[in-house]
């Protein structure tokens, strides 16, 4: 089996791993194709030889870890190396020593100590101790470019031990807490946010996401490294073209906002806001830090796609959709950056070509459904309360004139349409209440030159009070 378990592991110095890659669009050469086919092959034939040899022993076996570090090299299915016939034979493998692999000695001392740590030690950042922690010395700017980036020596984990970020990976989600191994963990994560290629960034980011679930915001705070995190992710959420290939963005923004709405919720989590001495000091850092990314990531990032002459309408879908949750976490202090936030709606909704894209309609469509349920009091004053009314009642006429052919794309409009419903229903409840009968008033001479206004703002009931009256 020791023999088998030297076999299989990807040599990255045949193959082209995500670790090799200048772009998450790397293209692979004809030549590398064909070893990552042997390289499938092997891997294939090797799992299923360990798996009936498995079976052949004592259930309680322990086997060396060398075996079992060649087998976790093929538990993502994100690896080219591995399909998903080759996953299904290592789940199965792993299945038969779950006894071993769950203990928790063996992913401190056999995974994160004996050869995760040996790849990284080389590859440490200035900017966390030897123990884990953030560093309180001043840090030198970085190099404007670091030449030895691509140095197999001091990176083993790049080439030589390709499989070693799965290994972490599959470390970080089985480990029961990462109180205990935070040290361990914590310093190859950052090496591989810190990696000037985007494709190493979003490996970095995928396995930062379960290490978060599970760190408690006492951890973050004591050691210093929820701002060390932060700071490693945030500049990626700035990741947009031109500057930024199109498809490099696009993989990694979804991600890097994920990342940086979980880091906020792990320092400063819902149920602790409240609950301890200095609970206003921790809701205040919260918006604080919500503050920050809408407007220094979310409204910069949009206006600078709406300019760019790469523009284009999933980075704005994507951006748009970080809205709802950096407003709820604001609450009603959001009111005081509706003069930001507005336009960008309007610019989606209002815009005459809308409905080639119904996906980013529909998506502007909830954001401002948000923005009306945590700004209300300030929505129902006349400012706001005209310019939301021209928002909705221009989107629906917009996308009920615009008819095509496209029975998918209309069924995409169904969608917009129905959103905009529910929008205009709670944009009705938010300025009722200010009990000012001249509100309803301004919405009657709209039913005037349009019925199907009703519809939309689900004014039937009011129309008839006001008959009545």
């Amino acid at each position: 089996m020791r023999i088998i378990a030297k076999l299989i592991p990807p040599d990255g110095n045949l193959i082209s791993p995500p670790s090799s890659y200048t772009s998450v669009s790397h293209k692979i050469s004809a030549d590398k194709q064909i070893n990552l086919h042997q390289t499938r092959l092997i891997a294939l034939l090797g799992l299923k030889s360990l798996a009936q040899l498995r079976i052949l022993l004592p259930a309680e076996t322990l086997l060396d870890d060398q075996i079992i570090l060649s087998v976790l090299a093929f538990t993502s299915s994100v690896d080219p190396w591995t399909t998903p016939t080759i996953l299904q034979s290592a789940e199965h493998f792993l299945s038969l020593q779950k006894f071993q692999i769950s203990n928790q000695e063996f992913i401190k001392n056999s995974i994160l100590i004996s050869f995760i740590r040996p790849l990284f030690l080389t590859s440490t950042l200035p900017k966390i101790t030897a123990s884990g922690r953030a560093a309180t010395l001043p840090i030198t700017p970085p190099k404007p470019h670091d030449f030895g980036v691509w140095d197999r020596v001091s990176k083993p984990w790049r080439l030589d031990a390709c499989h070693s970020c799965t290994v972490l990976l599959w470390a970080v989600i089985n480990a029961t807490t990462t109180l205990d191994y935070f040290n361990l963990m914590i310093p190859p994560i950052l090496t591989l946010l810190d990696f000037p290629h985007t494709a190493i960034r979003l490996r970095g980011l995928q396995i930062l996401l379960p290490f978060l679930e599970k760190s408690t915001p006492k951890l973050l705070q004591q050691t210093g490294l929820g701002s060390v995190i932060e700071d490693a992710v945030q500049p990626m959420l700035l990741y947009l073209p031109p500057i930024t290939p199109l498809e490099e963005s696009l993989s990694l923004l979804p991600v890097a906002f994920t990342a940086s709405f979980q880091i906020l919720n792990s320092r400063f989590p819902a149920t602790s806001l409240e609950s301890t001495g200095c609970g206003i000091s921790s809701s205040q850092k919260y918006r604080r830090d919500s503050l920050t990314i809408l407007l220094q990531s979310v409204i910069s990032s949009y206006q600078h796609t709406t300019l760019s002459s790469a523009s284009d309408p999933t980075i704005k879908e994507i951006i748009l959709g970080q809205i709802p949750e950096l407003v709820r976490g604001l609450g009603i202090y959001c009111v005081a950056h509706l003069h930001k936030l507005v336009p960008l709606i309007s610019d989606v909704l209002l815009d005459s070509l809308g409905a080639i894209e119904p996906t980013l309609l529909w998506t502007a469509a909830r954001t401002l459904r948000e923005i009306i349920l945590c700004a209300w009091p300030r929505v129902k004053e006349l400012r706001w309360r005209r310019e939301i009314t021209r928002i909705i009642v221009g989107c629906w006429s917009i996308n009920f004139m615009e008819r095509n052919t496209d029975q998918i794309r209309n069924e995409k409009l169904e969608e917009v349409c129905e959103e905009l419903k529910v929008v205009g229903r709670v944009f009705v409840e938010a300025i009722r209440a200010s009990g000012n009968p001249d509100v309803i008033q301004e919405l009657e001479l709209l039913l005037e030159l349009d019925k199907n206004l009703i519809i939309v703002f689900g004014l039937t009931e009011v129309e008839e009070e006001t008959k009545t009256k």
